[in-house]
C-alpha cells in the first residue's frame, strides 16, 4: 500500500482527490462553525460574525494579488522567493491598519471593530500560508495542501467552540481561531514549504531574482483588483441586505449562502490541481489545454446542480434541522445559492485557464463587470425578495463571471491555433525561398 501511494503523489487524479478531500474539509469546518455560531448565539450574532468576514475579505484580497496562483504557474521561474514573502507580508500588514481604520470611518459599534480586528489577524496568518500553498501547487504536492487545510479546519472549529462556550464572546472565539491558524503556519506549512524550495535549489531549479519586482507587480496588479472586484461581486449582496433588511436577514441569507462557499472550495481544489498543468500546456498543446479544462469542471458542476435539485423539496427541513427554527425561511435562498454554485464552477475554472494563458487585463475587466451585475440586482430585488433577492444577485454576478471568462479562455485559445497555423504555413514557403 505504501509504494501504491508513493507512486501516485504528483499525479492529476491523486492531487484532485487530496484537493477536493482538503477544500472539502475545510469548508465542512466552516460551515460548522456557522452552526456553532447559529447555535450557541443569535442570529444577530451570526450576522456580526458575517459582516466582520464581509469587511475584512476585499481589502485583503485587494493586497493579495493573487500571489500564490502567480507563483503556482511560475513555470520559468521569474519570481524570487524573497519577493513573494516580502509583498505577502507588507499586504498583510498594510490590510490589517486598513480594517483599523475603516471600522472607526463606517462607526461599527466597539463590538464589531474588535471582531473585525480578530477577523483581521486571523486572515493575516491565513493569507501567508496561502502564499505557501502556491510553493506545494508548484511542485504539485496537493497533498500538503490536503494535511494543512484539513488542519487548519480542525483547528479553527476547536478553538471557536471551547471559547465560545466557556465566554460566550464571539470576539474571543475569533481571536481563538487566529492564535490556532498562527501555529498552523509555524509547525507546518513554513517548514515543508522551505524544504519543497530547497529541494529545486539543489535540482538546478533556482529562481532568477533579475527583475522579480518588476515582473511581481506588473502581474500582481490587475490580478489584486480583479480579485478584490469578483470578492465584491460576491459580497455586495451582503452589505445591500444588512443595510435594508437588518442583521437577522444577514444571518438567516448567511447561514444558505454559505453552501456556496462549500462549492466555490471544491471548484478551486480543481483549478488549484490543474494550474501548473494548464501553464505548462498552455502554448505548447491546446487541444490538450482544452480537454484538461472540460474534464476539470465537469465533475463539480455535476454536483452542485445535483444538490440543487435535491434542495427543492429538502431545503427547509434541512436548513431548520442544521441551524434552527429561526433560518427555516431561507429555503429558497438555499435553492438559488446550489444553483450559483454550479455556475461558480464554471467561472473558477475558466478563470485558472486564464490565468494560465496570462490573461491578465481580461479578468479584471470580467469582474468589474460581475461585479456591477451584482450591484444592480441587489439594488434592484434585496427590497422586495430579502433575502432570496441578495441569493439571486449572487447568481447574477458568477453567471456573467462564467459567460465572460469561457468566452474569452476560448477566443484566446482559438487565437494561439490560428497563429500556429499562419506560422506552420509560412514556414515550407520561407524554405522554399532559401
Amino acid at each position: 500500500m505504501r509504494p501504491l501511494l508513493a507512486g501516485s503523489i504528483g499525479t492529476t487524479r491523486f492531487n484532485l482527490l487530496a484537493s477536493s478531500l482538503g477544500y472539502m474539509s475545510y469548508g465542512a469546518a466552516q460551515w460548522a462553525i456557522v452552526i456553532v455560531l447559529a447555535r450557541l448565539t443569535s442570529p444577530e450574532a451570526v450576522g456580526r460574525f458575517t459582516l466582520a468576514f464581509a469587511v475584512t475579505a476585499p481589502v485583503f484580497l485587494a493586497l493579495d494579488m493573487q500571489l500564490r496562483r502567480i507563483v503556482a504557474s511560475d513555470i520559468k521561474g521569474e519570481i524570487s522567493h524573497r519577493a513573494a514573502l516580502s509583498a505577502r507580508l507588507g499586504g498583510c500588514a498594510v490590510s490589517t491598519v486598513v480594517i483599523v481604520v475603516l471600522s472607526a470611518c463606517l462607526r461599527y459599534s466597539v463590538v464589531q471593530c474588535q471582531l473585525n480586528l480578530a477577523v483581521a489577524l486571523a486572515k493575516s496568518f491565513e493569507s501567508i500560508s496561502d502564499l505557501l500553498y502556491g510553493y506545494f501547487q508548484q511542485s504539485e504536492r496537493m497533498d500538503l495542501i490536503a494535511v494543512s487545510l484539513w488542519l487548519k479546519g480542525i483547528g479553527a472549529l476547536a478553538m471557536l467552540w471551547i471559547v465560545q462556550w466557556q465566554t460566550g464572546s464571539v470576539v474571543y472565539a475569533t481571536a481563538a481561531v487566529a492564535c490556532a491558524w498562527f501555529l498552523l503556519l509555524i509547525l507546518f506549512d513554513a517548514p515543508r514549504a522551505w524544504r519543497l524550495c530547497h529541494k529545486r535549489h539543489l535540482r538546478g531549479e533556482r529562481t532568477r531574482n533579475t527583475d522579480s519586482w518588476r515582473i511581481l507587480l506588473r502581474l500582481s496588479g490587475p490580478l489584486g483588483i480583479a480579485l478584490v472586484m469578483a470578492s465584491l461581486g460576491q459580497n455586495i449582496p451582503r452589505y445591500v441586505l444588512e443595510a435594508r433588511c437588518g442583521q437577522a436577514a444577514l444571518g438567516v441569507y448567511a447561514a444558505a449562502s454559505h453552501f456556496f462557499v462549500v462549492g466555490a472550495r471544491l471548484a478551486m481544489a480543481a483549478a488549484d490541481t490543474i494550474l501548473p498543468r494548464l501553464s505548462r500546456l498552455a502554448n505548447l498543446a491546446p487541444d490538450e489545454f482544452k480537454r484538461l479544462l472540460w474534464r476539470s469542471i465537469s465533475p463539480v458542476a455535476v454536483f452542485c446542480i445535483t444538490l440543487t435539485i435535491i434542495a427543492v423539496p429538502f431545503g427547509r427541513p434541512l436548513l431548520v434541522q442544521i441551524y434552527g427554527t429561526a433560518y427555516g425561511s431561507g429555503k429558497t435562498t438555499l435553492v438559488i445559492v446550489f444553483l450559483a454554485s454550479g455556475v461558480n464552477a464554471f467561472a473558477c475554472i475558466f478563470q485558472t485557464g486564464l490565468m494560465a494563458l496570462r490573461q491578465i487585463n481580461a479578468q479584471l475587466g470580467i469582474a468589474a463587470l460581475g461585479a456591477v451585475a451584482s450591484l444592480l440586482l441587489s439594488e434592484t430585488l434585496v427590497d422586495s425578495l430579502g433575502s432570496a433577492g441578495a441569493a439571486i444577485a449572487l447568481a447574477g454576478g458568477v453567471s456573467v463571471h462564467a459567460v465572460l471568462s469561457g468566452v474569452t479562455a476560448l477566443a484566446t485559445l482559438r487565437s494561439q491555433e490560428r497563429t500556429a497555423e499562419g506560422n506552420a504555413s509560412a514556414t515550407p514557403v520561407a524554405s522554399r525561398m532559401m
